[in-house]
């Protein structure tokens, strides 16, 4: 949030904008389909810090307004909701959402606003006006590398989306693990999935020390509940983008 703050003191400087008017916050996040578990979270924590920020008297004396767009994860609605948002005066869009919609609406911010993403799976180049807050999914796929290495083993499963994001996943994982000396089997699953049982039965073997679910959503919860209804015994290790109240309650 300290790096938003930055971007909105900025945009004082280059806006001849009246001091009440509001710093119009435009937010894409997908909450509803498979993906709200991904949106919902991050829409709460920007609506607590606008009401945070404003019950302080919004800043420079002007107030924060967030604008939220539902992009259902879907890259079209994705680039429809950031044309609108910027046409409305969004100083800084916040894209929430995943892979597919964020490169999508990457385009339109060639010449700004700031956008700033937390998705792992998306690492601008340092000369656009993108910024990723996030570890790269390399990073956490090498963190997961150096888990398996400190605790002896060198076998895993990888249960991947067949999205974009899940793409991303995949390419990391072969350019991680082999050269660590982890074997790893994959299996892929849809977003809208419901169950991933014949997934996990095909990579969960006796000598597999580690599941790894890729991604995030409801497809990812359909993982939890198939690991359980299997009586696996190795850990499950999910992403950090589903650690939401709405993915518990899926």
């Amino acid at each position: 949030m300290k790096r938003l703050a930055l971007a909105l003191l900025a945009a004082v400087c280059a806006s001849g904008a009246h001091a009440a008017d509001p710093f119009v916050i435009g937010m894409i996040a997908p909450t509803t389909g498979p993906l709200a578990t991904v949106g919902t979270r991050q829409l709460f924590a920007a609506q607590w810090w606008e009401q945070e920020i404003n019950s302080k008297g919004g800043i420079k004396g002007r107030p924060v307004q967030v604008v939220h767009c539902n992009d259902e994860g879907m890259p079209d609605k994705a680039v429809t909701w950031a044309r609108d948002l910027i046409g409305k005066g969004s100083i800084v869009l916040l894209n929430a959402s995943v892979t597919g919609p964020i490169r999508a609406a990457m385009p339109l911010v060639q010449n700004g606003p700031v956008m700033i993403t937390p998705s792992p799976n998306v690492m601008p180049n340092a000369s656009t006006f993108v910024f990723q807050t996030s570890p790269s999914d390399p990073d956490l796929t090498r963190a997961i590398a150096n888990y398996l290495k400190t605790n002896h083993r060198d076998r895993l499963a990888m249960i991947a989306a067949t999205d974009a994001s899940g793409e991303v996943g995949v390419a990391s994982a072969a350019a991680v693990f082999p050269s660590a000396g982890i074997r790893y089997d994959l299996a892929r699953i849809d977003l809208r999935a419901n169950d991933a049982s014949i997934q996990l039965a095909k990579v969960a073997k006796a000598d597999v020390a580690l599941i790894y679910s890729n991604y995030s959503g409801a497809g990812a919860a359909a993982v939890v509940k198939s690991y359980n209804n299997l009586g696996l015994t190795q850990p499950l290790l999910v992403s950090y983008a589903n650690i939401s109240d709405a993915f518990i309650n899926i």
